[in-house]
């Protein structure tokens, strides 16, 4: 016969046989039953959630709610990895899986079992790819007052649309949702460090962050203490120029002006920054510095000063000078013009002592009686200033004195006659002449 038990305990059960009608003849027999406790899962849980990021770890944890016993445990991931353990009574135990990615988003089976008995629970994970931001590019060194535009992408082709976020220098944060192939551009003209990452919008999953070091050029400011600077034509210009910068780097410098004049040299960054123009043109004469560092190459803004050359007075010559006879009347002249046609004041000296002044016209011819002997000088001199000298010397000769003339007086035909003369001679030798 069979025995039914509905509850089944562990015990001795004793299953004894007796005859009938009598009842006097028995035997029995008696087995021994162990009931098996079957674990049973309360709970499975996943941290930090169900929705976890591929980089980051995740840790799935069960319970048992049976007390007193102990069992095995075994966890079958998505990817088909199994992670076995043992736990007692109604603990909660916990595996870690890192990262996440390497074990994949689906279900995660746990099953428990105590001597065969078994329970079993599922919770499904979905695990995230993690964008990858690649490095930043672009021009990390730019110059003072301009901007640079850097760019950079995501290289995990794995996901759709992502946040990209930068932080600026400033700690400004600028972010934008993007596609996962676009390239993103952003434009700075701050310095310091400069940092971008991506994000899922699931899950915030952030990528690896790259930073930049972002450095600004900076060109010291030229100063020109002159705003005008005058001159008279044929004149030599100096220009010259400094800075307030107390660095001692070497720096160039380039003047330009009119008439294609340019000038580039290389100082110490404070200057002085010196130029020479021989042939000065009317005009802005303009100083510009410029630093380069690794290939970067930054100008300050030009500061000029005007250059005013004002047309000097040009002495044709003087004509009427030499030697002359003692009383015979000198004249001296000369054509004096200026290219602004402008009036012009005029001296005539004598050995450097002045004989007469006046004021001309320019293409006016000038006169002057020379009188005495000497070098006679003619100074021209413009409004501004400009002047020109032109010299000559005029110098007289003292005639000879003839005192008497002797030998005259009646001859007869074919005899010789001696004629002389006799008187005061002048400087030098004398020529004579009979007629």
């Amino acid at each position: 016969s069979v025995l039914d038990v509905p509850v089944v305990i562990g015990m001795i059960y004793t299953c004894t046989a007796t005859a009938i009608p009598t009842g006097n003849c028995s035997d029995f027999r008696q087995a021994v039953v162990n009931v098996i406790e079957t674990p049973e899962i309360t709970q499975i849980t996943a941290f930090p959630d169900t929705v976890v990021c591929a980089l980051d770890p995740l840790i799935i944890c069960g319970q048992n709610s049976v007390p007193d016993i102990d069992f095995d445990y075994t966890w079958t991931t998505p990817n088909g990895t199994i992670i076995s353990g043992t736990a007692s009574g109604d603990e909660v135990f916990c595996d870690t899986l890192s990262p996440a990615g390497a074990y994949g988003s689906g279900t995660y089976t746990l099953v428990v079992s105590n001597q065969g008995c078994t329970d079993m629970a599922t919770i499904d994970v979905e695990v995230i790819q993690v964008p990858q931001c690649g490095p930043i590019m672009g021009d990390t060194l730019f110059c003072e007052g301009d901007s640079t535009t850097l760019w950079f992408w995501n290289t995990n082709d794995l996901l759709d649309t992502l946040i990209a976020i930068c932080i600026l220098p400033d700690s400004t944060v600028v972010m934008d949702t993007i596609f996962t192939n676009d390239t993103i551009y952003v434009t700075t003209e701050l310095t310091g460090n400069f940092c971008c990452y991506f994000t899922t919008i699931e899950g915030g999953c952030a990528s690896n962050m790259q930073c930049v070091i972002l450095e600004a050029l900076v060109v010291p400011v030229p100063i020109v203490t002159l705003d005008t600077l005058e001159l008279c034509d044929g004149e030599t210009l100096q220009l010259t120029g400094s800075t307030a910068a107390i660095v001692t780097d070497t720096i160039t410098y380039t003047w330009t002006g009119p008439g294609g004049f340019i000038f580039t040299g290389t100082a110490p960054a404070s200057g002085p920054f010196p130029a020479t123009d021989t042939n000065p043109q009317s005009g802005a004469y303009c100083l510009q510095l410029s630093v380069t560092e690794d290939s970067v190459t930054c100008y300050s803004d030009s500061v000029c000063v005007e250059v005013i050359v004002h047309p000097t007075p040009v002495i044709d010559g003087i004509d009427g000078g030499g030697e002359f006879c003692e009383n015979q009347d000198v004249t001296l002249t000369a054509t004096v013009t200026i290219a602004d046609g402008s009036d012009m004041s005029y001296e005539w000296t004598l050995n450097g002592m002045t004989i007469d002044t006046g004021t001309v016209a320019s293409g006016e011819t000038l006169t002057l009686a020379a009188s005495a002997a000497g070098e006679y000088c003619l100074i021209v001199t413009s409004d501004f200033g400009c002047a020109d000298t032109a010299c000559t010397n005029v110098s007289f000769l003292t005639a000879p004195d003839l005192l008497e003339v002797t030998g005259g007086g009646e001859y007869c035909e074919g005899e010789s006659v001696e004629l002389s003369g006799m008187g005061t001679p002048g400087p030098g030798t004398v020529t004579y002449t009979w007629t």
